[in-house]
């Protein structure tokens, strides 16, 4: 038993009938077991639900699949038959899993998938706000560029553009047009103060 507990991490119960003076069985107690608090949840199982090991020793399987809950926890298992040779059943002996340390390995590979997820959601969100500023505030400063322009607000004549890609090529663009205008706008001003000088 303690061999198969090592090598499964399952613990390890083994309960033989409890029979009356004439042979008819009564119940089952727990003999051994590779852990101390198991043997008294087992009998307190196997006393509360007598149907259990009524049918664990009827079955005509020798190996039984029986789900149980001790004290509130589910527990996986698998239960094989005792007899002697030729003989009545003696007992059986159940191998014995928590649900939840069956699952475990399930449930960290959940959180973690989850965990990771929300990391890769967290760095894909950061590097497109980045993105997305980096292209949009060209764009929102050449609106505003050409609305100074509109109203007559001229950029200054030392302005460069501040990248080589798309966006800066029109940037340059509208630099050269509000430069153009500018001075489109002072040659008329200078008409005008010339031809009021004449007058």
């Amino acid at each position: 038993a303690d061999e198969i507990n090592s090598l499964t991490s399952s613990a390890i119960g083994f309960l033989i009938l409890q029979r009356e003076k004439n042979g008819d069985v009564t119940g089952v107690a727990s003999t051994y077991n590779t852990s101390q608090a198991l043997g008294p949840r087992l009998d307190s199982y196997f006393q509360q639900q007598p149907e259990t090991w009524q049918q664990l020793i009827a079955s005509a399987e020798g190996s039984t699949e029986l789900q149980l809950a001790l004290d509130g926890e589910d527990y996986f298992s698998v239960v094989h038959r005792l007899s002697s040779a030729g003989g009545p059943p003696l007992g059986f002996v159940m191998a014995l899993k928590s649900s939840a340390e069956l699952l475990k390995p399930y449930t960290d590979l959940q959180r973690m998938v989850v965990v990771i997820g929300s990391l890769c959601l967290l760095v894909a969100s950061i590097f497109a706000w980045i993105f997305s500023r980096r292209i949009s505030s060209p764009i929102i400063e050449l609106v505003s560029m050409t609305q100074d322009i509109q109203e007559g607000r001229y950029p200054e004549k030392g302005a460069a553009t501040k990248s080589t890609d798309e966006i800066g090529l029109l940037y340059g663009a509208v630099l050269k047009m509000g430069n153009n205008l500018r001075e489109k706008a002072e040659l008329e001003q200078e008409k005008e103060r010339l031809s009021l000088e004449r007058e």
